[in-house]
């Protein structure tokens, strides 16, 4: 695997295409807009995850994917080994229901996770329809990314605590594509002989990852790009923060490049089960 490129110009999504077209991921340097609202999530987000583990649960939904969800949720591979997290969601399609059932201090969190999916959405938006240049299909479905349907997540780790090695299993996201950012290391992309390639995590850096939903899009041109949390026993804690764009599921989804691999498969039907591969609840258009 060549070593990660960091893109300082974000105005260039065309050459951020290429590399995630050629490689499955790339690194931008995070616009600084998006930066002071990275912070302050990652300021915010110990005091509602140091709370009670009574007083966190109250926030959180049966067959929702928003508010709180404790270790022994999420997984990887399978249900007989979680990954060794705590996490807080926003999904807008479920806004309606889970705002009023919320406390105080997740309010504040989940109003600033609000913002960040919406201070996403122009650079995804641009970063997906050059990625459709490449292929032909600017104009085969205009609307194909939708923050609707996009789950932003921040995830609370206590790495000092477990004797595992890995915290987070490999695993591909079932999204198109997930944007993700971190306060210390843990990030290791694996390659396709087994490699495994530590990733920069800070506020001023974003990892782009390919997740299936993009690789049937294009036949499977662009490979989901496999991916871990390793523990590193020194962290008392690490925050992530992950944006996982997703396709309108409001209306068809089209390949830009059939074949065998994406020939006949329903990727709207994709993207509404995907979640429970993960122990999470399927979309649910509300």
């Amino acid at each position: 695997m060549q070593p990660p490129v960091l893109i300082k110009n974000r105005s260039s999504y065309k050459r951020l295409a290429e590399i995630i077209d050629a490689q499955g991921f790339a690194l931008i340097e995070t616009p600084r807009e998006i930066t002071k609202i990275i912070s302050t999530i990652f300021a915010v987000a110990p005091t509602f995850f140091n709370q009670s583990p009574a007083r966190k649960m109250e926030d959180g939904f049966c067959n929702l994917a928003s508010g709180y969800r404790g270790i022994g949720t999420e997984f990887s591979i399978s249900n007989q080994r979680y990954d060794l997290l705590e996490s807080f969601s926003y999904l807008a399609v479920e806004e309606p229901i889970v705002r009023s059932g919320l406390s105080d201090s997740a309010m504040i969190l989940y109003n600033l996770l609000k913002k960040y999916t919406s201070s996403l959405e122009r650079l995804i938006d641009r970063v997906i329809s050059n990625l459709a240049r490449v292929y032909g299909a600017e104009t085969k479905q205009l609307d194909l990314f939708s923050t609707r349907y996009s789950p932003t997540q921040i995830n609370y780790y206590e790495p000092y605590q477990y004797r595992r090695r890995v915290l987070v299993d490999p695993h591909e996201d079932g999204v198109l594509l997930t944007a993700l950012v971190a306060d210390c290391p843990g990030l290791e992309i694996l390659g396709l002989r087994g490699e495994c390639t530590p990733i920069e995590c800070s506020c001023n850096t974003t990892v782009l990852m390919a997740g299936e939903l993009l690789a049937l899009l294009t036949g499977y041109s662009i490979s989901p790009i496999r991916h871990r949390v390793r523990r590193y026993s020194n962290q008392k804690s690490r925050l992530s923060l992950v944006h996982f764009a997703n396709v309108n599921i409001d209306t068809p989804v089209f390949p830009w490049l059939v074949n065998d691999q994406n020939r006949n498969i329903d990727i709207v039907a994709k993207a509404i089960n995907n979640p429970t591969r993960f122990g999470l609840p399927p979309l649910n258009r509300q």
